[in-house]
């Protein structure tokens, strides 16, 4: 499967349309600095939103984000919640599951990446 990855972080807003011409799936990480104004903005061109959610309570994380994403035009949209796991959001339907806790945990750097990679590579 081939899949477009980029980020809150990447500054290419204004290239988004081009990449969604593409016809190449764009998977989008939002980080947790999204507001409903960027997200009116970049989700006509995202087909899978990654949502950092943990700040988020359920009732927020379900109306006021997941399915506002959904209805801008985002396909599937990822909310992770960290150590809680995770809730996608696909065909209008939220699905949770648990995270699998590890003992002796040294450093969390690059999880969140992974997890999206095992994501996207299950999901194909």
């Amino acid at each position: 499967m081939h899949l477009i990855y980029t980020n809150l972080n990447s500054y290419i807003e204004k290239e988004l349309p081009v990449l969604y011409q593409t016809g190449v799936p764009v998977a989008y990480d939002f980080s947790t600095r999204w507001t409903d104004e960027y997200l009116k903005e970049i989700c006509p061109y995202v087909t899978v939103a990654i949502m950092p959610c943990a700040h988020l309570t359920d009732e927020e994380r379900e109306k006021r984000k997941l399915r506002k994403a959904q209805s801008y035009g985002v396909k599937v949209v990822l909310g992770t919640i960290g150590e809680d796991g995770s809730y996608v959001l696909y065909n209008d339907k939220i699905l949770y599951a648990p995270a699998v806790h590890a003992d002796d945990v040294i450093d969390t750097m690059g999880a969140g990446d992974s997890y999206f990679s095992a994501f996207f590579m299950f999901a194909s």
